[in-house]
């Protein structure tokens, strides 16, 4: 008789979500950004810290400056240099619904002094969301690019937050 609408969730996944830019600046000026051994990483930039684990090499601790009571451990998969990099994370305690992430950026080179950057991130959820929450857990992964166009253009902690 009744017919109640019910909110449509989205599966655990795993979701594979690919984005692109263009960067006015060459492949040898933004894989340092990437690079979380090199002290002019994005995130060092805008003075959160990273540090190496000392008993895993290639694992990297990452505290956020905003989110001082969080560990993000980031394990690299992928290094080749001003090419590619990649790594697993696991935030503790864990933000969101994620269960798994694994980022994987790709540079191409367009000409001397342009690159396209292409951010892979695969992921899965640790329940099943509806569509509003799955859109919100989205916003965090286009978050990523803001900080990388920031620190590779020189735009402001604050204008960032407020292009957010």
């Amino acid at each position: 008789m009744f017919q109640f609408r019910r909110k449509k969730t989205v599966p655990l996944g795993p979701y594979e979500l690919v984005s692109q830019i263009e960067i006015k600046r060459a492949v040898s000026a933004v894989y340092p950004l990437l690079d979380l051994a090199d002290p002019r990483h994005a995130k060092r930039q805008l003075d959160d810290r990273v540090v190496e684990a000392p008993d895993q090499p290639g694992t990297f601790h990452l505290v956020i400056k905003e989110l001082p009571d969080a560990v993000f451990t980031l394990t690299v998969t992928t290094r080749t240099s001003n090419r590619e990099y990649g790594f697993a994370c696991v935030s503790t305690p864990r933000f969101g619904n994620v269960a798994r992430s694994h980022e994987h950026y790709a540079l191409e080179e367009l000409d001397s002094n342009n690159c396209r950057l292409i951010l892979t991130n695969r992921v899965e959820f640790d329940r099943k969301m509806s569509e509003g929450e799955f859109q919100l857990e989205s916003l965090i992964i286009i978050h990523r690019w803001l900080i990388i166009l920031m620190v590779v253009e020189n735009i402001s902690k604050y204008m960032l937050y407020t292009i957010v």
